[in-house]
Order: C-alpha cells, then sequence, then structure tokens
C-alpha cells in the first residue's frame, strides 16, 4: 500500500510538477501585488502629502482641460493622503495627484503584474490553460495529503540525507496546513459556480446579488454624476470606504463602487455597491453588513487563498507556502533524480 501510494506521488508530482512551480512562484508574487506595484513604480504611486484632498469632480475638471476627447471609465480613488487618483481611459492609466489635480504620469495596461496574474490563472493560454491550473490544483491537494502520509510516523528528516530531502519533507511538514488551505481554497475558487449554489443550500442563505442588474432608463433623463454615486454609497453605508467606481456601462448601465469595511477586521475583498444611473437608487450590494452567511463563506474563501484576509501577517505565510509548493516540487525533482542515478548502471 505505502509503495504504491509512493509511486502515485512521484509520478503525479513529474505530472503536475511544471505547473505548480509556476503556480507557487506566481501566488508568492501575487500575495504582494499591489505593495509590489506601489515600490516598483514609486514616482507613479507616491506623492508628498497635504492636508486636503481634493474631490473627484476637481480630478475630473483637470482630466478634461487635458485631454477633453478621452472619456475616463474607472476611478481608483486615494486610500491615504500620499496617494494619488488613478484614471483608466481604454489600456491607459493616468496618474493624478490627489491635492493639485497635476498630472504626474501615465502607463499602458496590462502591466507586468497582471500578466503574472493571467499566468497564474491561466498560464496565458486562455480556457486550456484554466483547466491546466485546475487539474494541477487538485493534484496538488493529493500530493500534500500523500506526502503527510509518506512522513507519517515521524521519520528523519535532518541533513544527513541531503539538503533536498530536507527541504523537501521537513517544509513540507511545517506548511501542510497552509498549502491545504492554499490549494483548497483554489479549487473552490475555479469551481465557483458549481460550488456556491451547495454553500448558499448548505446554509440556507440568500445568494449573493448580481452586479449586472441595470439602471431603469429615464427618457431625456440627466445621469447623476461620479460624485453624487459615491455620496450615495458613503451616506448609505457609514462605515464603506470606497476603493475604485466605474461608470455605467451604457444607458441601462449602473455606477459600480468596489468597498471595503472600515469596521471589518476580515478582509472580504469583494464588497461592491450598484448605484442606478438615474435615481441614485442603491440597486444591489455585496457588503459585510449584507452578506448572507453563505457569501461571507465564499468571499473569506477568497480573501484567504490571496492572503488579504487579515492583512500582511496572512499576506506574508499565503506568500511563503505558495513559494514552498515550488520548492517542494523542485526538491521532489532533485530526489527522483539522485534515485534514478542510484539505479543506472
Amino acid at each position: 500500500m505505502r509503495n504504491w501510494i509512493l509511486n502515485l506521488h512521484l509520478y503525479g508530482a513529474l505530472i503536475a510538477g511544471l505547473f505548480l512551480i509556476v503556480l507557487g512562484v506566481t501566488g508568492s508574487i501575487l500575495a504582494f501585488q499591489e505593495e509590489l506595484d506601489h515600490l516598483l513604480n514609486p514616482s507613479l504611486f507616491k506623492i508628498a502629502p497635504q492636508e486636503q484632498t481634493l474631490p473627484l469632480s476637481a480630478i475630473q475638471d483637470s482630466l478634461h482641460k487635458t485631454y477633453p476627447d478621452k472619456t475616463f471609465w474607472r476611478y481608483w480613488l486615494p486610500q491615504a493622503a500620499d496617494k494619488p487618483y488613478v484614471a483608466q481611459f481604454r489600456g491607459t492609466q493616468f496618474f493624478i495627484n490627489s491635492h493639485t489635480g497635476e498630472i504626474i504620469g501615465s502607463r499602458q495596461t496590462p502591466t507586468i503584474l497582471d500578466n503574472i496574474r493571467a499566468l497564474h490563472t491561466s498560464l496565458w493560454l486562455g480556457k486550456t490553460g484554466r483547466n491546466l491550473v485546475s487539474a494541477a490544483t487538485i493534484l496538488s491537494i493529493f500530493l500534500i495529503v500523500s506526502g503527510i502520509y509518506l512522513w507519517w510516523p515521524v521519520r528523519n528528516t535532518g541533513t544527513s540525507r541531503g539538503l533536498s530531502f530536507y527541504l523537501h519533507y521537513a517544509l513540507g511538514i511545517y506548511f501542510s496546513l497552509f498549502l491545504l488551505a492554499l490549494s483548497g481554497t483554489g479549487v473552490v475558487m475555479i469551481y465557483y459556480g458549481s460550488i456556491a449554489p451547495w454553500v448558499f443550500q448548505v446554509t440556507k442563505s440568500a445568494p449573493s446579488p448580481s452586479y449586472n442588474i441595470p439602471s431603469t432608463v429615464v427618457p431625456n433623463g440627466t445621469p447623476i454624476t461620479f460624485t453624487q454615486a459615491l455620496q450615495i454609497v458613503t451616506d448609505t453605508f457609514p462605515d464603506a470606504i470606497p476603493q475604485t467606481i466605474s461608470m455605467p456601462p451604457g444607458p441601462k448601465g449602473a455606477y459600480r463602487v468596489a468597498v471595503k469595511s472600515q469596521e471589518n477586521m476580515i478582509d472580504y475583498d469583494e464588497g461592491w455597491i450598484l448605484i442606478d444611473q438615474y435615481s441614485g437608487k442603491v440597486l444591489a450590494a455585496q457588503y459585510p453588513s449584507t452578506m448572507s452567511s453563505g457569501a461571507k463563506i465564499m468571499a473569506t474563501n477568497g480573501a484567504l487563498h490571496t492572503g488579504s484576509i487579515f492583512g500582511l501577517p496572512s499576506q506574508v505565510l499565503m506568500s511563503l507556502a505558495s513559494l514552498v509548493l515550488a520548492v517542494q516540487t523542485i526538491t521532489g525533482y532533485c530526489l527522483w533524480w539522485k534515485k534514478l542515478r542510484k539505479k543506472s548502471p
């Protein structure tokens, strides 16, 4: 039985190994995607802090004067006094000083980190890549569980048998729970559409609302402004911290405001509110105070996978766990290669 599981563990790692290395390295990077983006682009993301921050309407006026022919469809709002506004026009992001309204720079999207995310989720191969990621993630759960079985009962994992042996077994055991959390939450994210209805049924809770609810069109009506939509959000949800706001996609669309909660310990990272572009009515909200128990479970799963759930400590843990996944695969290959060399005449 043990030899059978050992062979399955070996050949499973050989099949999925390359994909797991890619997922591990990219996942380790993506745990700090925002922080790395700011670190690599200080001239765009860092400004001299001042007491007064300009409202979004003033930023829009500044952009319109410089680019009268451009319609900016999304704005990232500054989350600190030393952060700028960011406006998106097609494949270009413009960075605006949040205190003076001065345009301080621009860049093309997708960025390097956006491409790393695409590599992590689809290997840059579209649907085929997503299927490969799915298979590798599921296989990683078997590899972790079988690795624990093969290690148990506690065996000598010292360096006397080589560094590769020590790293493979010791790190695998020390990080086994985090690796299982990483892979398990990844599977849930991949099969969200199939798992979420089951979670809502088991918890007897309402499913998450759709964020494609249309606005009620008013013939010849004048849509509310970005600033008015933001004000409605903060008035309706006093503890909301708006992150981004996106313009309605067409006359039937609605404003979509991504938010976080300043009173919630868990960073769900999935809060959003839809605002009717004509009446200003709140059409739907995915927000800690409005989430059903099932929706909170699914949102918690996503936040756990990305490491954002408890801020920096969980980011560090999930980043390390992702890196360990890659190290486990590489050291496993090293052990396999040594075994082959011993068998060769």
